[in-house]
């Protein structure tokens, strides 16, 4: 967890709001939500798209988050993992994202490549990244 433990505090920081990685070879969804230095309620999505070609991977287990969280301190950061893969490697299927930019509005739509439409760890393929209370 060394690049979350680096990498997460800058980013609360900041005010990132998405991050976009792909190293692991699957698709996940974190959401962190954190209180920035004003004291004002924040949200930052982490999407892990990695399913483009190479060999998919099994899902190891949930990491644990205690340390990190304990060490957000004053941001009180909190962690959801919103979609998380399959343990079997054939549970987690090739996709991609297709990503619309429509001047401060992002949208994601996420597509399988070999389960058609049928993959959909959202109620559809298009994710919302907003909290339904703000």
């Amino acid at each position: 967890m060394a690049v979350r433990d680096q990498w997460m505090p800058l980013f609360r920081k900041h005010g990132v709001q998405l991050l976009v990685t792909g190293h692991e070879h699957l698709y996940e969804h974190w959401v962190e939500r954190y209180r920035d230095a004003r004291g004002v309620r924040r949200r930052m999505d982490q999407l892990i798209t990695g399913g483009g070609g190479a060999p998919l991977y099994a899902y190891r287990g949930e990491p644990d988050l205690r340390a990190y969280v304990a060490a957000s301190g004053a941001d009180s950061a909190r962690v959801d993992h919103l979609v998380r893969p399959g343990m079997e490697r054939g549970d987690n299927p090739y996709h991609f994202v297709v990503v619309h930019v429509d001047g401060d509005r992002i949208s994601l739509e996420l597509q399988s490549v070999d389960w058609g439409t049928g993959f959909a760890p959202y109620r559809s393929n298009r994710a919302v990244l907003r909290d339904s209370v703000p």
